[in-house]
């Protein structure tokens, strides 16, 4: 055999494997996507389900955690498919919910860029981005108070409601059983308060809120510069915290995915 058809036929052949292999990345990534719908089709409501990795251990050598999820509702879309309400579980971070401390909505609070922006790039890739629904939220305000909540806004990823999280926790059981929270170990690294972590609160506490944490809702608190939270027994408290303390209160974001 010449040197140059040997040359040829590996070329070649080089060329179909780059091709094979090309198409089998892409049947992939298709199959991966295929697959991760599948398993959210399959949850029923309140039950835990992984979607997106965020780091949760504390230990980024070993890389991002598998995010776990409470599905909260399912409801038929306008395209004959199916939109599914997910939880996070647990509080995956602690973070202000706006700095410094001021007057501020819901709309151009700092967690939202931070929702929508890099924790959306960072927790999910491209497949499941593609699964987001960009919802259309209703922002209420302090009625009693006069407070502004703001306008309605567009989300990827956002925070509930005191309003939805009364909706769908309106039972007793299910804000014990889900309204709850406990944080991820890289949650408390960056201060997130834990009942009875300081064992001088334990005496104030009540049966079973040991380990439990507070989590932002959007919704403005007794002050215009204030937020909503859940607190560890899993019941809101209407007058808020300042929405600059960067300790204590966790994130429990929320989105909808769009199943086809």
């Amino acid at each position: 055999m010449k040197k140059k058809d040997f040359f040829l036929i590996i070329t070649a052949a080089a060329v179909i494997l780059a091709a094979a292999l090309l198409y089998t990345n892409k049947g992939s990534g298709a199959r991966q996507e295929e697959d991760t719908a599948a398993a959210l089709m399959k949850a029923d409501r309140w039950d835990f389900i992984t979607f997106g990795r965020y780091e949760q251990d504390g230990n980024p050598d070993n890389g991002p955690e598998p995010i776990e999820w409470c599905m909260l509702r399912r409801e038929e879309n306008e395209e004959g498919g199916t939109d599914i309400l997910l939880l996070s579980r647990y509080c995956i971070s602690c973070r202000a919910y706006h700095t410094p401390v001021q007057d501020i909505t819901w709309e151009e609070s700092d967690i939202r860029t931070y929702l929508n922006g890099s924790f959306c790039r960072e927790a999910f890739d491209e497949e499941e981005q593609s699964l987001i629904r960009t919802s259309v939220n209703e922002n209420p305000g302090n009625d009693l108070l006069n407070i502004d909540g703001g306008p309605d806004t567009e989300d990827r990823v956002f925070l509930l409601s005191a309003l939805e999280y009364n909706v769908y926790f309106h039972d007793e059981e299910e804000r014990w059983l889900t309204g709850r929270a406990e944080a991820t170990f890289q949650a408390v690294q960056e201060g997130i308060y834990t009942a009875g972590a300081d064992p001088a609160d334990r005496e104030y506490l009540r049966e079973g809120e040991e380990g439990y944490t507070r989590w932002w809702l959007r919704s403005p608190g007794n002050e215009a510069y204030s937020a909503q939270f859940v607190e560890e027994d899993g019941e809101v408290f209407e007058g808020g915290a300042a929405v600059d303390i960067n300790y204590i209160y966790g994130l429990r974001p929320a989105v909808w995915v769009r199943l086809k």
